[in-house]
């Protein structure tokens, strides 16, 4: 009888050490995941923050929800740390800490390129704001219409970042929207160069190697059918020759264009890290 009335209790007992056993373990794992993270470690730290996360009590929850969310967008895995961003905001009871992860959110969505979704979350939002978010959104803003090449409307949002009687820097932000860093070379009139002067495409967009070899390879085939035409006559030349002038002349005008794409791209990059690195700098 007495066994039959000390049962409950040691069920209590027994339950309540190996809940706090298992709150440690807990708190451990999350603690090597924050050695990991401190050490860059971003995907070692990630599948710690899942492991706590999966055996997290209702109270540990949010505050792992938050860092694993960092340790996925630290370790370039955007649609993770998007969801959990995303379960962080939701879950969050704080304004400006909701706010934090909201924007965390959207920097999220704009690393996956998802310029249109991250552009009507970030305008409909109506949560509270501090000084400093505030700045945040807006340069989230110029980066959405930056990434969707609409530069007019992202400068004007980089521009609020900048205090207004800062004039060297809004001058040095409109010298990085000129046209030479945001539309050159232009993919469209490298083809159409090297389409009547081979290898002219590839020197316009900076390729100065492959547009001479474009240019010297496309000389000797014509110089070939030339010669050959003399020796032979127009139609023997052309079926021997022509294929592979037009190999090398038309893959010569579409990897001009490639080339002038790649560069375009790799000027914007560069611009727009210039404009973060101005907007940030102190």
């Amino acid at each position: 009888m007495q066994l039959r009335k000390l049962k409950p209790f040691l069920i209590t007992v027994f339950s309540g050490l190996f809940f706090a056993g298992y709150a440690q373990t807990v708190n451990q794992t999350v603690a090597i995941a924050d050695q990991f993270m401190s050490s860059g470690q971003f995907a070692a730290a990630a599948k710690y923050y899942q492991r706590a996360y999966f055996f997290a009590s209702k109270e540990q929850v949010p505050t792992i929800r938050g860092k694993m969310a960092d340790a996925f967008f630290m370790s370039g895995q955007y649609a993770l740390a998007e969801k959990y961003y995303r379960e962080a905001e939701t879950f969050e009871k704080t304004d400006t800490v909701k706010t934090e992860w909201f924007l965390k959110k959207i920097s999220s969505l704009i690393l996956q390129k998802k310029f249109k979704f991250a552009l009507l979350s970030i305008l409909n939002y109506r949560g509270i704001f501090t000084e400093r978010q505030t700045k945040n959104r807006s340069f989230l803003l110029g980066t959405i219409y930056f990434g969707q090449e609409k530069f007019d409307k992202a400068r004007e949002w980089f521009a609020r970042t900048i205090p207004e009687n800062d004039s060297v820097k809004r001058k040095q932000l409109d010298e990085l929207f000129k046209r030479k860093n945001l539309m050159r070379p232009n993919p469209e009139l490298a083809y159409w160069m090297s389409l009547f002067f081979p290898g002219s495409g590839q020197i316009y967009a900076g390729d100065w190697k492959n547009g001479f070899n474009s240019f010297a390879l496309n000389g000797l085939l014509v110089y070939i059918f030339l010669v050959d035409m003399q020796n032979y006559s127009f139609w023997d030349s052309f079926i021997a020759i022509y294929p592979w002038l037009q190999r090398y002349w038309m893959g010569g005008y579409k990897r001009a264009q490639n080339i002038a794409r790649r560069k375009r791209a790799e000027n914007r990059a560069r611009t727009f890290r210039r404009i973060k690195q101005l907007i940030y700098s102190p």
